[in-house]
C-alpha cells in the first residue's frame, strides 16, 4: 500500500511539473520546395516540402520575399496552423544563407545608380548578390559617403566609381539573404559587409 501511494505521490508530481513546463513550439517545415502549385499566389493552392503537402490559404503570409519568388528548390521555413501542417500560417524563405568573396565583376553598362534594378555585383565565387533591399555595413568607411550606413545607392555609385572596389579582387564582401535557386543568386540580400 505504501508503495502504491508513493507511485501516486510522484505522478502527482510529475503531472504537476509537467503544467509548469513551457508550451511546445509551433509546429513546422524547413526544407527544400519539391511540388508547388502557383495557386498559393492566388489561393488555395499547395506546396510540398519534406514530402507534405501543405494548403496555402488567403490567410497565409509570406515572408522575405513575395510568393511569386517562390520555386521549386527554393529553401523555406512553413509555419504550421497545427501539429498536422495540413495549412499553412506562413511561408518563409529559408533560414539566411550568404556567400563571402572578392568582387569579380560590376557590369559598368549596367551603372545607372539611380535605378535599383543594377544594384547587384558578381563575387569571385560566381554567387550574384541583388542588393537592393540590403542593409549595407561598412564599418571601415570604404565607400566614404556621407551616410553611414551607406545606402544601396550610394554603394552602387562606390563600386561604379573610380575607387577601390572597381578592380576585380580587391573588395572583400559578404552578401546575406534569401536563395533564388531559379536565377542562381542571393536575391533578395538582406545584408551586404564591406569587409577588407
Amino acid at each position: 500500500m505504501k508503495k502504491t501511494v508513493s507511485a501516486l505521490v510522484v505522478f502527482a508530481a510529475v503531472v504537476a511539473a509537467w503544467g509548469v513546463l513551457p508550451a511546445l513550439a509551433d509546429p513546422d517545415l524547413v526544407g527544400n520546395i519539391t511540388a508547388f502549385d502557383y495557386g498559393p499566389c492566388y489561393p488555395p493552392g499547395t506546396i510540398t516540402v519534406l514530402g507534405k503537402e501543405v494548403t496555402i490559404d488567403s490567410s497565409t503570409v509570406f515572408k522575405g520575399a513575395p510568393c511569386e519568388d517562390l520555386g521549386v528548390g527554393d529553401r523555406v521555413k512553413i509555419g504550421c496552423t497545427d501539429n498536422t501542417c495540413d495549412t499553412a500560417a506562413y511561408v518563409d524563405f529559408g533560414p539566411p544563407i550568404s556567400a563571402e568573396s572578392s568582387i569579380a565583376s560590376i557590369t559598368m553598362s549596367f551603372c545607372d545608380c539611380s535605378d535599383p534594378d543594377n544594384w547587384y555585383f558578381t563575387l569571385s565565387n560566381g554567387v550574384t548578390c541583388d542588393y537592393a533591399d540590403a542593409e549595407i555595413k561598412d564599418k571601415k568607411n570604404f565607400t566614404g559617403g556621407p551616410t553611414t550606413p551607406p545606402t544601396p545607392e550610394e554603394l552602387c555609385n562606390f563600386l561604379c566609381g573610380a575607387t577601390l572596389g572597381t578592380t576585380p579582387g580587391t573588395l572583400l564582401v559578404k552578401c546575406e539573404g534569401h536563395y533564388d535557386s531559379g536565377a542562381n543568386e542571393i536575391d533578395p540580400a538582406t545584408k551586404v559587409e564591406l569587409k577588407q
